[in-house]
């Protein structure tokens, strides 16, 4: 077994379960994660085919398949719990200019909860900034590289995260190979991934259609601001979309949009999307960096409740698609006129 010792430090707080209400960092977290963006990468190949591979690497519970050969340890952790509130970041909520949000608060809701009377708090502990952790990984090179092990732990570093709301720029961490010189690159990453030119997959991956953009000021002081600024273009982007009281649009970014109470607040055609866009901040030197990728797919074409969706609301599976990625271009346009374009 080959292996690698990666010194990880957090750079934005990381929301992770535990049994005591104490965020547990544990390997079947990374590795969940790994096999998601080792998913992202192979897109391009046969669906049998991905399955089959996938299984021999990460393990699986079918007939002939075996153990991971992937072997996850946590060899060290300093890490600081807070329940606090997070910096604030104040902007005009969507369509009320008269009442301020926690920009901060609103990437984070539900760990982050509001209560009449108690105000918004966080309902369980975070991993907070600057806390440190080593990650050993054995793996069998005939079956995964040393290079894909790498790559996939920077995907995780710089664009997925680890734990609760990493789509909203949480659970990133900084790191480097313990006892070597390879120090992890963002530039290198970006390298790696413009080289994936297949079309788009039923799942989020990574396709000759992936767009990454950069904000214009790129050059924080800390890591709140830099995701601050973030998340404030991104609700101002999704609020583009549609007039006040209207869904039409924003409900294909993300999912579900509940509106009050009742039978009728779900305002979604589904419960439940995870949007394909990614906020992330990177850490170089002393400053703060954002970046937000778009990773585009085929729009809910194997959700377990398509059928359902198609025929409650008299749509077929081009529409969607079609809807989608309508919503998806306008909102990447609101992102072209506030940021740069990397990809």
């Amino acid at each position: 077994m080959e292996k690698i010792i990666f010194e990880c430090e957090t750079i934005t707080p990381m929301f992770l379960g535990g049994a005591d209400g104490k965020p547990e960092l544990r390997p079947p977290t990374i590795k969940a994660a790994m096999r998601f963006w080792w998913r992202a990468l192979n897109a391009d190949k046969p669906l049998k085919k991905l399955k089959e591979e996938e299984a021999k690497i990460f393990g699986g519970s079918g007939k002939d398949e075996g153990r991971s050969v992937v072997v996850i340890k946590i060899l060290k952790k300093n890490l600081t719990f807070l329940n606090k509130l997070l910096p604030k970041h104040e902007v005009d909520a969507i369509h009320k200019s008269s009442t301020k949000i926690s920009i901060l608060n609103y990437l984070t809701f539900g760990p982050c909860t509001y209560e009449k009377g108690k105000g918004y708090y966080f309902n369980r502990d975070y991993i907070q900034t600057g806390s440190s952790f080593e990650v050993l990984i054995s793996f069998k090179e005939q079956l995964i590289s040393k290079e894909t092990i790498i790559l996939l732990i920077e995907l995780i570093s710089y664009t997925g995260g680890l734990g609760t709301k990493s789509r909203n720029g949480f659970g990133r961490f900084n790191l480097k190979i313990k006892n070597e010189n390879y120090i992890s690159s963002f530039e290198n990453l970006l390298e790696q991934i413009k080289e994936r030119k297949n079309q788009q997959s039923n799942y989020t991956s990574f396709s000759k259609d992936l767009k990454i953009y950069s904000l214009n000021d790129n050059s924080f002081s800390t890591w709140d601001k830099c995701l601050g600024k973030l998340g404030e273009i991104y609700l101002r982007g999704r609020e583009s979309l549609d007039i006040k009281h209207n869904y039409d649009n924003r409900q294909y970014i993300a999912a579900p949009i509940i509106v009050g109470k009742g039978p009728s607040s779900l305002k979604s055609l589904i419960e439940r999307h995870a949007k394909s866009y990614f906020l992330t901040v990177i850490k170089a030197d002393s400053n703060y960096l954002g970046y937000i990728f778009f990773l585009p797919y085929n729009y809910c074409s194997d959700h377990p409740e398509l059928n359902n969706i198609l025929k409650n609301y008299k749509l077929n599976q081009a529409q969607l698609k079609s809807n989608f990625d309508s919503a998806t271009a306008k909102l990447n346009t609101y992102l072209i006129s506030k940021m740069g374009v990397v990809i």
